[in-house]
C-alpha cells in the first residue's frame, strides 16, 4: 500500500504555494481527464489529509448527473482496487 512519502506532488493550499510547479486539474466540466492524476489526488486525500487506512472507513463517492457507465465503473474499479 502506498503511503503519504510516495506522493510526489502537491494540492490545494500547497500547489498554490510551489508556483514553479506545474497545475493540472484531472477533472474538466464535472467528467474526470485524467485518471491517473484523479487517483493519485485520491491517495493524498485519502492518506494525507483524512490520514485514513481506507480499509477501516467507508467512503461516499458523488458523482456529475450525466456521467457516462464507463466512468462509473472506472471510480469503482480505483476505489476497490486501489483502496481495498
Amino acid at each position: 500500500m502506498k503511503g503519504v512519502d510516495d506522493l510526489d506532488f502537491f494540492i490545494g493550499d500547497e500547489a498554490i504555494e510551489k508556483p514553479t510547479y506545474a497545475t493540472k486539474w484531472p477533472i474538466r466540466h464535472g467528467i474526470v481527464e485524467d485518471w491517473d492524476l484523479m487517483e493519485r489526488f485520491m491517495e493524498q486525500v485519502i492518506f494525507k489529509y483524512l490520514r485514513a487506512e481506507p480499509e477501516d472507513h467507508y467512503f461516499l463517492l458523488t458523482e456529475p448527473p450525466l456521467n457516462t457507465p464507463e466512468n462509473r465503473e472506472y471510480t469503482a474499479e480505483i476505489m476497490f482496487e486501489s483502496f481495498n
